[in-house]
């Protein structure tokens, strides 16, 4: 069997304005979105959020509702790859692979 690797399609992009994109989350399973002071389960709509490392160490996914552009939220595309770094030089770094052009739209 192939191995296939899910990734963000550049549809899913939404331009900020300033060379930073928020990526809409199409498939919510499993992430938790923080919509004020209240958390909920994602939905279709929401966009990815980046937070800071957990007890694991490593940064945690959640979502944030439709709008939300501050620095866990936004992310660059670099190629074949979404880059997120909230805190700059002095934090973490996450990547997701993206497909760039996708058939069927």
């Amino acid at each position: 069997m192939i191995p296939f690797t899910a990734a963000i399609h550049s549809k899913q992009c939404n331009q900020q304005g300033d060379g930073s994109v928020t990526v809409t989350i199409l498939n919510p399973a499993g992430i938790t979105t923080v919509d004020g002071n209240a958390s909920r389960p994602a939905i279709v709509g929401d966009v990815y959020s980046i937070q800071p490392a957990g007890t694991t160490g490593e940064p945690v996914v959640q979502g944030r509702p439709a709008g939300a552009n501050g620095a866990y939220e936004k992310a660059m595309l670099n190629g074949t790859f979404l880059t997120w770094a909230p805190q700059g030089a002095s934090g973490y770094c996450v990547i997701a692979p993206l497909a760039q052009s996708i058939p069927n739209v």
